[in-house]
C-alpha cells in the first residue's frame, strides 16, 4: 500500500457515565477520512468489552459493530487472543481494563506485524495509568 497516511487520534469523553454515545458520534465525524483507506485510528476510548455485565451492558457487539461499519480491524486482538490491560485505575490497579485500541483500514492489515502493550513498573506505571499500546508495521 502506498499513498497518503492517515492518523487519527481520538480521546473519546465520558458523558453521564458513558461514552458509548460519544465514541458513535467521534467515528461518525471521521467516516469520511477512515473510508479512503490507509488509516490508522488510535487513542483512549473509554469503552470496552471488559465492561460488559451479562445481560447488561453490550459493549463487545457496540464495539464489533464500530470495527464492521467502518471496515476496519482491532490490531490487538488480531494479535493476542485475550483482553490486555492499557489502563489500571487507581482503585483498583490490578483490572483487567483494555480502553485504549489501535484500529487499521483493513488494506493496511497486511503490514502489520504485531501489536502489544507495554508495562514495566519502573517506568511506565510511575509516569501513567495507562500502558502504552504499540504497533509495529512495515
Amino acid at each position: 500500500t502506498s499513498g497518503e497516511l492517515i492518523i487519527i487520534n481520538l480521546h473519546v469523553p465520558i458523558t453521564d457515565g458513558y461514552s458509548r454515545h460519544n465514541l458513535k458520534k467521534m467515528f461518525h465525524a471521521i467516516t469520511s477520512h477512515v473510508r479512503k483507506g490507509n488509516a490508522i485510528i488510535c487513542g483512549d476510548l473509554n469503552f470496552g468489552e471488559c465492561f460488559d455485565k451479562k445481560g447488561e451492558t453490550e459493549h463487545k457487539e457496540i464495539l464489533e459493530g464500530v470495527l464492521l461499519e467502518n471496515d476496519i480491524i482491532d490490531c490487538y486482538r488480531k494479535f493476542n487472543a485475550q483482553i490486555g490491560q492499557t489502563f489500571r485505575p487507581v482503585r483498583k490497579p490490578e483490572s483487567n481494563i483494555c480502553i485504549d485500541y489501535i484500529f487499521v483500514t483493513k488494506n493496511l492489515e497486511p503490514r502489520m506485524k504485531t501489536c502489544r502493550i507495554l508495562d514495566d513498573k519502573e517506568t511506565i506505571r510511575k509516569m501513567s495509568d495507562h500502558n502504552p499500546l504499540v504497533a509495529e508495521m512495515e
